[in-house]
């Protein structure tokens, strides 16, 4: 019989196996949230549902670390076990947004989110932001308009890198456990 704890040849998972397995729950997350960033240039509430899931992000880490800890290490984690399954994971999730970034601005998006963008600016000219402010987030709408798909996603995914490397390890920190505490 099959058991979650295991492979299918009976030995034990390993943290790398248990972090690509939270990679992928990760990158699934980061690619609903990207989606709901480029529906948000059309539908201005969903920015709010994208800024809350920003913020959620590292929550949905933790309870993936804390679930792993509970349920594969009998309760007991270090800060280095809570520190590697988080960064792998929130890494795996990244290079699968990185993927999912680059396949939406080579295929799919036609110029929509610049155009998005655009229409943003627009809205802030009307409500009165100053010229040289307006003429800034001009050039720097055009300046993304003119990277190549593969530049929005590498440097999407290498700025990540610090803020992944962060919050590893405040989990790792939070997370950590010496002997087995009572699973709820």
């Amino acid at each position: 019989m099959y058991d979650n704890n295991t492979t299918q040849g009976g030995a034990p998972l390993t943290m790398m196996q248990l972090a690509g397995r939270g990679g992928l729950v990760m990158g699934l997350y980061y690619i609903v949230r990207f989606a709901i960033y480029v529906l948000a240039l059309g539908m201005p509430l969903l920015a709010l549902l994208y800024a809350g899931l920003v913020i959620a992000a590292p929550f949905v880490c933790g309870l993936l670390a804390a679930f792993v800890r509970n349920r594969h290490l009998c309760g007991v984690m270090t800060f280095g076990q809570g520190f590697k399954f988080s960064f792998i994971s929130m890494l795996f999730g990244g290079i699968l947004e990185a993927a999912a970034q680059y396949v939406y601005f080579r295929y799919l998006d036609q110029g929509r989110f610049v155009d998005g963008l655009y229409g943003y600016l627009s809205q802030l000219g009307s409500s009165g932001l100053g010229g040289d402010m307006l003429s800034s987030l001009r050039d720097v709408i055009d300046n993304f308009a003119a990277q190549p798909p593969i530049n929005i996603a590498m440097a999407t995914f290498s700025n990540g890198i610090i803020w992944i490397f962060i919050i590893a390890l405040f989990i790792g920190l939070i997370l950590r456990r010496e002997t087995p505490g009572r699973l709820v």
